[in-house]
C-alpha cells in the first residue's frame, strides 16, 4: 500500500506514520522531525544534509536488503529543497539553483519515489509526508483557479500524486465538538488534491492511519474488513468533519 500525506507544520503527518507498527517501520528522516515518535520503537535512518549517502540508503530501501514492512519518508518536500540546495551551491550562480538543477532534482524526485511506490510489489507499505501549497491549476474556461497541492516541484506534484494508492491532506479540526482533532482527509475537492483507491472511506483520524492501512492491506488480501462510512456534510477543506464518536 502506498500513501501520501501532506500539510501545513502541526498538522500531525510524522505522528499519523508513527502510528505503524513499531519494529518492522523504517524512517527516512529528511528534515529532524521524529521528536514527536518519542517513545515510539521505530527505526531510522538520517539522511545527512549533503546528500552523499542518498543514492546509497535509496538502493539499500529498494534493495529488498532488509525485513521492514513499512517505509516512511519523512518528507519529501524537505528531500527536494536539500537535492537543489546541493546542486546550487556546485552551481555558477552563487549558490542558487540553475534552471538545470531544478530539472536534475524533478527527475531524480520522480525516480526515487517510483522506485518507493514499486515496493508494495513487495508486500512493503510505504508512506510519504509533505509539506502543502496552493498550485495554480489553469481551467479549461482561462479562469486560474488554486488547489492545494503537497509542496514539490510544480512540474511534478500532481504526477506524483499520481503514483500513491492514497493521498490525504492533514488539518486540525476548528470545530466546536471536536476542535484540535487531528484528520486525514481522502477526498478530493475544488480546493485540495485527495484520493483513495481502495475503498469509500473519506477521512481517518491520524491515529489510526497504521491501522486503516494494515486493514487495506488484509481487504486487498480477500479478507473482509468491517467499515464505517463517513459522513461529510460541510467543506472538508475549510475544517474536519463531524466525528460522531467525539460527540457521544
Amino acid at each position: 500500500m502506498t500513501v501520501l500525506i501532506y500539510g501545513d507544520p502541526g498538522t500531525g503527518k510524522t505522528y499519523a506514520a508513527g502510528s505503524l507498527p513499531e519494529g518492522k517501520t523504517l524512517f527516512l528522516d529528511a528534515e529532524s522531525g521524529l521528536v514527536t515518535l518519542k517513545g515510539k520503537k521505530h527505526d531510522s535512518i538520517r539522511l545527512s544534509e549533503n546528500l552523499a549517502d542518498l543514492k546509497e540508503i535509496i538502493e539499500f530501501v529498494t534493495s529488498g536488503r532488509h525485513e521492514y514492512e513499512n517505509i516512511v519518508l519523512d518528507s519529501a518536500s524537505e528531500l527536494e529543497k536539500w537535492m537543489l540546495i546541493r546542486l546550487g551551491e556546485g552551481g555558477k550562480n552563487d549558490g542558487a539553483p540553475e534552471l538545470r538543477h531544478y530539472q536534475i532534482t524533478q527527475f531524480k524526485m520522480r525516480d526515487y519515489l517510483r522506485r518507493l511506490r514499486d515496493l508494495r510489489e513487495r508486500g512493503v507499505n510505504v508512506v510519504v509526508t509533505a509539506l502543502e501549497y496552493p498550485l495554480e491549476l489553469e481551467a479549461v474556461d482561462d479562469v486560474i483557479r488554486t488547489k492545494m497541492y503537497p509542496m514539490l516541484s510544480k512540474r511534478i506534484a500532481p504526477e506524483i500524486c499520481g503514483l500513491f494508492d492514497i493521498v490525504g491532506r492533514c488539518v486540525v479540526s476548528q470545530k466546536e465538538d471536536t476542535i484540535g482533532q487531528r484528520y486525514i482527509l481522502l477526498d478530493p475537492t475544488e480546493r485540495s488534491v485527495g484520493k483513495n483507491r481502495w475503498n469509500d472511506t473519506r477521512y481517518i483520524r491520524n491515529e489510526d492511519l497504521g491501522s486503516f492501512i494494515l486493514g487495506l492491506r488484509e481487504e486487498a488480501a480477500g479478507v473482509p474488513a468491517p467499515r464505517k462510512p463517513a459522513k461529510i456534510e460541510e467543506s472538508p477543506t475549510e475544517e474536519a468533519p463531524e466525528d460522531e464518536e467525539a460527540k457521544k
